[in-house]
């Protein structure tokens, strides 16, 4: 699957040049042993212009003692240079396109600590300073790097700085090693930064670092679990393509799951896998929502998605029995012993989970498949791999098509929620899945609406979930006691006979509870007014019901071979995983 960046390829149209001041980079942690190899590298020894510059870089970097800058997404450091200093302030980066895209600006000072006045910028300095209030900056920790940068050229054009850099990050008396490559882009199109990445991955293994050195090492300096992060709001503009907003959606998802790995690996705070988890399902409703105009190609992309969201499922699911199920019925019946044996046998079974999230996180194939999803995502040429309408749709204002979609989920769900009263729990269980993939595309599409139209429907639909989401962990708990029971064999015979019949009738009770405010809350949802046009332009709406009737292609089977031995495919699942629903077809 490899795309070499040595022979000569047609070069895309020429993107816009970046704003002075704004880097796109990708970083790249490799392990400590390969770090070496990146200098003996295919693009390096075949890409690189010039020599080596090889520096000894020493930064301090600088905050308020309540982190005023850090909670506001920006960064300031005191760079050694020699005899030189050099102050940088850098804004939050954006991760949407796949690459770590922020502004910076830097200016030479004297001494080795920060000078605002020192600034050019006058909007900046001027926020700087309202921003810290005259708040005492003081050093919070520093990195000591050595960096040896090579300028590559592919042969298509552009040019792309790649930059090994081994040190480490301290703060008092604590170390974290450094080995990672930064690529980034100084001119030409962003996709010759994901095809070198993928020339490295076929000798070096690496993982994606989405954290910036600042970012680690503010966590390297505070014993608090790494923070989650909720799913940012998506800024679709009128005049974006359906491709453009797609890759906006896509892009946005990808940050936030990204945004979610360290906090999911620390494994402290279940709300880490959690978001990352809907990280996940937001992305494959992303696929589903748009799979009309896609190309064939996504469907092997949203396949690995699924795989890497079933990774997080027994986890998850052991996090929310824990703490909402378990919890509150040991209070309701303290020194009942059968329940604690099943307390700890759900501990060990929510450290396995949490086992192979970290597998899962760490493997070679979810470094592959975010490697092959951001390549994807940068291709301005999908409209070759498609027909007619699904070129015709791709070009397509967004707007143009957001009503149609925004309907066709609307619709579903209502058709089935008008028999509410009559559903059983398998039809209740549809219900909350339609009603996530609505919820989900108005998240998406609710820039493009007015805002005081838009955020009643989403709300009453947020309050609708909420109801359904409760029936539906209490279906799963039931299922997590039988999956415990089994796994701990005979020395569940203690517990499993009397505390499966005291879980379910818990369980049941707690539903009932939910079912006597379920058809208050479906009616409250039924009667908010679309904030869409219900009944959309028709421009466009013969290509779109056309595109429906083509057959998805399957997905191609996963290439031992080709990722390395490493790699193994994932067993069936076991469980019904309301994450798997979320690719499921309109």
């Amino acid at each position: 699957m490899s795309t070499s960046v040595v022979p000569a390829a047609a070069a895309s149209p020429a993107p816009p040049p970046l704003p002075e001041g704004q880097e796109r980079e990708l970083k790249l942690a490799v392990p400590p042993a390969a770090a070496e190899h990146v200098r003996r590298s295919r693009p390096v020894r075949l890409l690189k212009r010039g020599r080596a510059l090889t520096r000894q870089l020493r930064s301090v970097y600088f905050d308020t003692p309540d982190l005023r800058l850090r909670d506001n997404g920006m960064s300031l450091r005191v760079r050694h240079i020699g005899t030189r200093r050099v102050q940088t302030v850098k804004s939050a980066a954006d991760h949407s396109l796949g690459l770590s895209v922020r502004r910076e600006w830097e200016c030479d000072i004297d001494g080795d600590t920060p000078d605002l006045a020192a600034i050019g910028d006058t909007d900046l300095r001027d926020a700087l300073e309202h921003l810290l209030a005259k708040r005492q900056l003081q050093p919070m920790f520093e990195s000591d790097i050595r960096r040896t940068a090579w300028q590559l050229h592919p042969p298509a054009g552009g040019c792309v700085e790649l930059a090994l850099d081994i040190g480490t990050l301290t703060s008092g008396d604590r170390r974290e090693p450094v080995h990672e490559v930064e690529l980034e882009l100084k001119e030409g199109d962003i996709g010759a930064i994901f095809d070198i990445a993928t020339e490295l991955a076929a000798t070096i293994p690496f993982a994606f670092e989405s954290r910036s050195k600042a970012d680690r090492g503010f966590a390297l300096a505070s014993t608090a679990p790494p923070a989650w992060v909720k799913a940012k709001a998506v800024a679709l503009a009128p005049a974006m393509t359906v491709q453009e907003a797609f890759v906006t959606v896509a892009g946005t998802c990808l940050a936030q799951a990204e945004a979610n790995e360290a906090a999911a690996l620390d494994g402290r705070d279940p709300e880490g896998v959690h978001q990352l988890r809907v990280a996940c399902r937001r992305l494959r409703s992303a696929f589903s929502l748009f799979r009309p105009v896609l190309p064939p190609d996504h469907v092997a992309l949203a396949a690995e998605i699924k795989w890497f969201a079933g990774e997080l499922g027994d986890a998850r699911d052991w996090d929310v029995f824990l703490a909402e199920t378990l919890a509150p019925l040991s209070a309701a019946l303290p020194g009942e012993l059968d329940l604690e044996g099943l307390r700890q046998a759900g501990e060990r079974r929510r450290a396995r989970g949490y086992d192979r999230v970290r597998a899962a996180i760490g493997s070679a194939r979810y470094t592959r498949a975010k490697l092959d999803l951001r390549r994807w995502l940068a291709d301005r040429n999908w409209h070759r791999n498609v027909d007619a309408d699904a070129a015709r749709l791709l070009f397509a204002p967004v707007t143009e098509l957001a009503d149609h979609l925004l309907e066709r989920r609307a619709r579903k769900m209502h058709k089935l929620g008008r028999r509410l009263e009559s559903l059983a729990l398998p039809e209740l269980h549809e219900l909350r899945i339609r009603g996530k993939k609505l919820r989900y595309a108005t998240e998406f599409f609710a820039s493009l609406y007015e805002d005081r139209r838009a955020k009643p429907y989403t709300a009453a639909l947020a309050k609708l979930q909420d109801v359904l989401g409760v029936l539906n962990d209490s279906v799963v708990a039931h299922s997590l006691v039988q999956q415990a029971a089994a796994a701990e064999g005979a020395e569940a015979g203690t517990w499993h006979a009397r505390v499966d019949g005291i879980v379910t009738g818990w369980c049941a009770a707690q539903a009932q509870a939910r079912l006597s405010k379920l058809q208050k809350q479906w009616q409250d949802f039924a009667i908010r007014k679309r904030f869409w046009q219900k009944h959309p332009s028709a421009v466009y709406a013969a290509a779109l019901e056309r595109r429906r009737q083509v057959p998805l292609l399957p997905a191609p089977p996963q290439s031992v071979a080709e990722e390395g031995p490493a790699i193994q495919l994932p067993p069936p699942a076991v469980r019904d995983n309301a994450a798997d629903d979320e690719a499921g077809e309109d």
